[in-house]
């Protein structure tokens, strides 16, 4: 794309320039041309003006391929089809940094990374990737299978997803499913006992005990 604009603007230029330098000489004679000849010439101008390639509305737009073109960032050292779009601060991308150390160690795969929380670009770029599939990081997009993986996920799933095997995209560590488990019990229970507050204060309200609300 870029080349394209920069070929239309080269074009566009240069056919300028020439019907500048032709003007320049048929102007000697222009005044004391007939009238008739100096209309046709301007009708030739305007004609050439016409053909003159535009430059594509969209030709600097930010797309994967002219954005991994320009983004040489430790590109030598990761697998170019494996990317990775991370937050920094997040715990859950924190929870897969191990997970990819092991995978380097065992199969020497590394992951492109790409941090979308202070970085515009990088942000645009998931979105194109994500396509509205995952909506938040860590999320992990293999360009050559079209595979991907939203969230954190166990080691065999993330192995599987890097060694262009089938994968869950969805496979939550053990882990991270008790945490969450957890915190909603402990939600449940503040809930309940935040209800069996209310009931005593209205008890106590309406001068009845708890023996007199078990009668109830």
């Amino acid at each position: 794309e870029i080349t394209l604009a920069m070929a239309a603007m080269a074009a566009r230029l240069l056919l300028v320039l020439t019907m500048a330098a032709a003007a320049f000489a048929g102007r000697v004679g222009e005044g004391n041309a007939p009238a008739s000849q100096n209309w046709r010439r301007g009708k030739i101008r305007a004609a050439l003006l016409e053909r003159i390639p535009s430059i594509p509305p969209l030709a600097f737009q930010v797309t994967p391929l002219y954005f991994e073109a320009n983004n040489t960032e430790n590109r030598a050292a990761t697998t170019p089809h494996l990317l990775q779009f991370k937050g920094r601060g997040d715990d859950y991308c924190a929870m897969m940094e191990p997970l990819k150390d092991r995978l380097f160690e065992e199969h020497g795969v590394r992951i492109r990374c790409f941090e979308v929380w202070q970085d515009t670009k990088n942000l645009e770029l998931l979105r194109i990737f994500d396509n509205g599939r995952c909506g938040g990081v860590p999320f992990f997009y293999n360009k050559r299978t079209k595979r991907w993986i939203c969230g954190a996920t166990t080691y065999d799933n993330l192995r599987k997803w890097a060694l262009d095997e089938m994968c869950d995209p969805f496979l939550a560590p053990r882990e991270l499913i008790e945490k969450q488990q957890n915190e909603q019990g402990e939600m449940q229970k503040n809930i309940q006992q935040f209800v069996q507050k209310i009931k005593a204060t209205a008890r106590e309200k309406m001068g009845l005990s708890v023996d007199d609300d078990e009668d109830d």
